[in-house]
């Protein structure tokens, strides 16, 4: 898919829309890292708890935008 398409994607989405869109792809991310840390060594493994804890901060600050973009549109 060009970048031209994905992007043309995102400009017909609505902002709760992109939000919902990016709360997945997070979630995905943690997923990936867990997987990851399954067979990683210390040090990695240390990299990888820190990038989880980063999404999940990510997840709380998007859900803090959607319930804020919920708030506005009442």
């Amino acid at each position: 898919m060009s970048l031209y398409i994905l992007a043309r994607q995102f400009w017909v989405m609505t902002p709760e829309e992109i939000l919902e869109k990016a709360k997945q792809l997070e979630a995905e991310a943690i997923r990936t890292y867990m997987e990851l840390k399954e067979g990683a060594d210390a040090e990695t493994s240390e990299l990888l708890d820190f990038l989880i804890a980063q999404e999940r901060e990510h997840l709380h600050m998007i859900n803090d935008r959607l319930k804020a973009l919920r708030i506005l549109r009442k």
